[in-house]
């Protein structure tokens, strides 16, 4: 999938990147931007020679692949078009990236999937399975319970937006009002859930508080970014 139009001059370098990346939340195979001036900044910005850069520039105009404000729009097989004031919070999943579930709907949605044949999507789980609850026992002794769609692993950030700044300093600015909440904070920070940071630049360091909160509120710092991008819900089996 490729953006086009006039509006991609106001898409940071950073947001492209996440948009880009996020293809299979949106069912893309890739989605991709045309080469512009933000390109050339970003060469520009990673220490490129001035040289190689206008010879970047050079190359892409004489191609007519040089997008500016004043470009023509390219002529595509199929076009989408989006309207941005449609967008709510959204989740993907529960069992396929592509599968995207509205904020709103999400605990129904959860439910009848849970019940929907295998054969059609879903879990096949009956309500005696969905109902069994089996008790964790963790290393310093203490026991949790754990249900059918518990969350064992919470993630702050996903492989899908940790190279965007912003918004690794917004996973800061969200774990500080955890911290602030006490019962926000007890919500995330189960002793269940295994609470990870994965991490693919180190913006947040620059911000001490924000560093510092995101310490505090994973078990685990991960150098590199790959994360599950959808979390299975988890059948309790007895034993």
């Amino acid at each position: 999938m490729e953006f086009f139009g006039p509006g991609l001059s106001n898409i940071s370098l950073a947001d492209r990147a996440t948009v880009a990346n996020m293809a299979p939340e949106y069912g893309a195979t890739v989605g991709f931007f045309p080469v512009d001036n933000e390109t050339l900044n970003f060469l520009r910005n990673t220490g490129r020679e001035e040289e190689q850069i206008a010879l970047v520039e050079a190359y892409y105009k004489a191609q007519g692949m040089f997008r500016s404000n004043e470009t023509p729009d390219p002529v595509f097989s199929d076009v989408v078009e989006l309207d941005l004031s449609s967008i709510v919070p959204s989740l993907a999943g529960p069992k396929r990236p592509q599968d995207r579930v509205e904020l709103t709907s999400m605990k129904e949605a959860f439910n009848d999937i849970l019940r929907t044949p295998i054969d059609k999507g879903g879990y096949g789980l009956s309500d005696e399975k969905i109902d069994e609850v089996v008790d964790v026992k963790h290393k310093d002794g203490q026991l949790s319970k754990m249900s059918t769609g518990a969350v064992v692993i919470a993630a702050i950030t996903s492989c899908t937006n940790t190279s965007n700044p912003s918004v690794m300093l917004g996973a800061g600015l969200v774990a500080k009002k955890s911290g602030r909440a006490r019962t926000c904070e007890a919500c995330l920070c189960k002793k269940l859930a295994d609470t990870r940071f994965p991490r693919r630049n180190r913006v947040p360091e620059k911000k001490p508080d924000c560093w510092n909160r995101l310490k505090h509120w994973a078990s685990m710092l991960q150098a590199t970014a790959a994360q599950l991008v959808s979390v299975t819900p988890v059948h309790c089996r007895t034993k």
